[in-house]
């Protein structure tokens, strides 16, 4: 590294730990690079990038708004998941990698047969909907939201990606007489009594992606409510849940008649996804 960046870094570093960011030796780098428009810290390493005064400037603003803890995937504007690098501007919610579970799940359970019909329910960025069409390229796959915002960022990362998502404007699935094969959605559930010992990172997301009513379930609910008039027969459905609302969601699953409803953890022993089927004519 030039010595002229030495001390450009350092005083970054200094003022993220400063601010309680993990890690902050990583992130002052990592921000440097990005200033610097490397397209990763091997090439950041690699080429010794001279700074000028653009890059400084750059680099200062990004430094302050990593301060103010907000998320790197907002500051460098992606984020990676499933093997994808997806577009992540303020406004949609940041995939996070326990959400990469649920599409393990759908891809372990559901028929990989072509033309099986697939609803991603609140999309957001579209991570869950095109890291399944980028592994069953066969499937028919549609993203719907409430939002106007979060469907154009998910037919911007699936155009980015060549990858054929159809995307509908809708308040779950109560405006659409679409029939699907499955239902897949990591809808908001975390509870709004918990917002206060959420990660100060978590403020810079939207509320709507994060916060439901109910203890967290009113969005789960009113989708397993919806289900059974949109799924074809032995169509399934397949939820993200939140730490131990998994029982709480088997439970709403079956008394709605889904069957086969089983659970998957994640890798911190969380029962982070909860499916069922539907067997009714």
């Amino acid at each position: 590294m030039p010595a002229s960046s030495e001390p450009i870094i350092a005083r970054a570093i200094r003022r993220l730990r400063q601010a309680g960011i993990e890690d902050a030796e990583r992130e002052g780098i990592r921000l440097a690079a990005l200033s610097l428009r490397q397209p990763s810290l091997e090439a950041f390493w690699r080429t010794h990038p001279a700074w000028d005064a653009n890059a400084a400037a750059r680099f200062d603003d990004l430094v302050a708004r990593r301060a103010r803890h907000e998320p790197y995937a907002y500051l460098s504007g992606e984020r990676e998941f499933f093997g994808l690098r997806l577009f992540t501007p303020p406004g949609v919610l940041i995939p996070r990698p326990e959400t990469e579970h649920l599409v393990e799940a759908v891809l372990a359970e559901a028929d990989d047969s072509a033309g099986l019909a697939v609803v991603d329910v609140g999309t957001g960025s579209g991570a869950v909907a095109l890291a399944l069409l980028d592994e069953r390229r066969q499937w028919l796959i549609w993203a719907s939201d409430i939002g106007c915002w979060p469907l154009l960022v998910a037919q911007l990362n699936a155009a980015r990606w060549g990858l054929p998502l159809r995307v509908f404007r809708d308040d779950l699935l109560s405006g659409t007489e679409l029939r699907f094969d499955v239902i897949v959605a990591n809808l908001p559930y975390v509870d709004r009594a918990e917002a206060a010992v959420l990660s100060a990172e978590t403020a810079y997301e939207p509320e709507a992606a994060l916060y439901a009513d109910g203890g967290g379930l009113a969005l789960i609910g009113r989708l397993i409510e919806q289900a059974p008039g949109h799924l074809n027969r032995r169509g399934g459905i397949f939820l993200e849940v939140g730490e131990g609302q998994a029982g709480k969601v088997e439970r709403l699953l079956t008394a709605e008649g889904f069957g086969g409803v089983a659970t998957v953890s994640d890798l911190a022993g969380i029962e982070r996804i909860v499916y069922g089927w539907w067997h009714r004519e």
